[in-house]
């Protein structure tokens, strides 16, 4: 679920031409060069509206936004809203995201282009799908807020999700691709950055 090679279409030029008319750029140009932190966590499962949140691993990541998608009708929309399409390293940087052609349904991210200015590896190291659980209404009103382009932080536990018999599991790899290669990410701390 991580990501999906396309053909380029005329369906993925529509998108590109919404995305590229949405997209914040920053004046300086930044990139993020930092990979997502990941380390063992110590904090014991919990109940969130009426879910069992299993914390996998603390999870801290800088990213630039390459898609926001909001979801209301599936199961996980109870407590994961939105997905975040993220990127790091060079699919961070403007002049290599302008190739691309980005866009999510079905809490898949999508990704074409028609000249690859990086290979499909590191396009899939260094970006993810990533279903987002807000922890509380702060950070809910900040990922209203974010637009694609935006240069983010956050902070949280990679988790594994159950009710019931359901279950929903984060990836805890950065390098996996496919279902499952997503990661549910409980966000506790958000943050923007400003727009020079």
């Amino acid at each position: 679920m991580k990501t999906l090679f396309l053909t380029f279409s005329l369906m993925g030029a529509v998108f590109y031409q919404m995305n590229k008319s949405e997209f914040v750029y920053y004046s300086d140009n930044p990139s993020v060069s930092a990979q997502p932190l990941q380390k063992t966590s110590f904090t014991k499962e919990f109940n969130f509206k009426g879910y069992a949140i299993k914390p996998l691993a603390d999870f801290k990541l800088e990213a630039r936004v390459l898609s926001k998608r909001f979801y209301s009708n599936d199961k996980q929309s109870d407590i994961c809203p939105v997905d975040l399409a993220l990127g790091w390293g060079p699919m961070s940087k403007s002049s290599i995201l302008k190739n691309f052609s980005i866009s999510q349904r079905g809490r898949w991210y999508f990704w074409e282009s028609s000249s690859m200015p990086i290979s499909q590896t590191e396009v899939e190291t260094s970006s993810s799908n990533m279903h987002i659980i807000p922890a509380n209404q702060q950070v809910a009103d900040k990922l209203n807020s974010i637009k694609n382009g935006h240069i983010i932080k956050l902070y949280g536990h990679l988790v594994e999700c159950r009710e019931g018999d359901w279950k929903w599991r984060s990836s805890t790899s950065r390098n996996d691709t496919g279902n499952g290669a997503c990661e549910i990410v409980f966000v506790k701390d958000l943050s923007i950055r400003p727009v020079k």
